[in-house]
């Protein structure tokens, strides 16, 4: 049983003598939660609700069986909209940016949106969407963005080229919240737009370099491996392996075709890159998404340290701390281009990124 919540506690006796006492409340609550046979009803529950339902509604995201979808919950993302923490969040790429400069490594930021705003018009068409909100959240979130950009810090949000690409092709898994190849080759085309400004002579990969397959299985983990149980598996409490889901889809897949060549190793929470004929090091820092960034990014480097950020190597609230975590990697990479690249939701997070507490 996968319950997003923590279940009751047994109260202890000796709460009988308290003089408010709600010792019978607690115990019920407690009984509720441990009678036995309760993880089999909740499992059967689970199993009945999936079966009759249209659209499939857990505490961490929904699914609409009717054409397959599924989306995080909520639907819009989180952004604190005040300005003193969207201030301190261009403060400290500002600042994050200066000790990059003075260390002669060139930063640049990509931001990753969010599958949700992509395919609203599913979610409205079964769902309902609560655009103003959206239109807040978003206007915060351009506010960044110009910010940064104020302080000539190139920052990429690939959200009108993903948005074309969309039409094409599946930019996001219907099944997961991370991009495909081609929406994670759609922003690696937009980001080098900004390096090749800057460098030149730096190598940029075709499609046309690569190999393509085709699965209705998805590629989106640290392992790079197919997988047929998803990340919405827990918010469903599905077992099966959605071989019985409708409307199942096949994805491209690009393997370059001088892959061979590349020297691979593996870390805990690092993933270390060599390519012949490549130009300059790059490191790349941030969270999942970058799993499957690291397709193409490092056919432009001779050297890429990808160090991904929320593998629960520190707790939750560290994540982005990165010059207390990562500064004396990254002096000892010696990179020559840091790319911080992030998903829209992380954007209130980026006030920590240079956070010594």
């Amino acid at each position: 049983m996968r319950e997003k919540r923590v279940l009751a506690a047994k109260p202890k006796l000796k709460e009988i003598l308290k003089k408010e006492s709600d010792y019978g409340k607690k115990y019920e609550s407690w009984f509720n939660d441990h009678f036995y046979g309760r993880i089999a009803l909740t499992k059967l529950h689970d199993v009945i609700r999936n079966k009759i339902s249209c659209i499939i509604r857990a505490k961490g995201g929904i699914y609409f069986k009717e054409n397959g979808w599924m989306f995080r919950i909520p639907l819009i993302p989180e952004l604190n909209c005040t300005r003193t923490s969207l201030q301190a969040s261009v403060q400290n790429l500002i600042n994050m940016n200066e000790f990059c400069r003075q260390n002669n490594i060139k930063m640049y930021v990509l931001e990753v949106p969010r599958k949700e705003i992509f395919y609203k018009d599913v979610i409205k068409k079964e769902y309902g969407f609560d655009e103003k909100t959206l239109d807040k959240v978003m206007q915060a979130q351009e506010f960044i963005r110009d910010e940064a950009r104020k302080h000539r810090i190139p920052y990429v949000c690939p959200y009108k080229a993903l948005r074309d690409a969309s039409k094409k092709d599946f930019v996001f898994f219907k099944w997961t919240n991370h991009w495909t190849d081609w929406g994670a080759f759609i922003g690696y085309r937009e980001l080098m737009k900004e390096v090749t400004i800057d460098f030149p002579d730096m190598p940029v990969v075709f499609l046309n370099d690569y190999r393509k397959l085709q699965s209705w299985l998805v590629r989106d983990d640290w392992h790079d491996s197919y997988s047929r149980r998803f990340l919405f598996y827990r918010l469903f409490n599905y077992d099966g392996d959605m071989t019985d889901f409708p409307n199942r889809v096949f994805y491209n897949y690009y393997y370059h075709q001088h892959g061979d060549k590349m020297v691979y190793k593996v870390g805990k929470f690092t993933k270390n890159f060599a390519y012949p004929g490549g130009k300059r090091k790059i490191m790349l820092m941030g969270t999942s998404h970058n799993d499957i960034f690291s397709h193409f990014l490092p056919y432009s480097a001779a050297q890429m340290k990808y160090v991904r950020l929320n593998l629960g190597q520190v707790k939750g609230g560290d994540e982005f701390k990165i010059l207390k975590l990562y500064k004396k990697d990254i002096l000892a990479f010696k990179p020559d281009i840091l790319i911080l690249s992030i998903s829209t939701d992380d954007l209130s997070r980026l006030r920590d990124l240079c956070s010594t507490k």
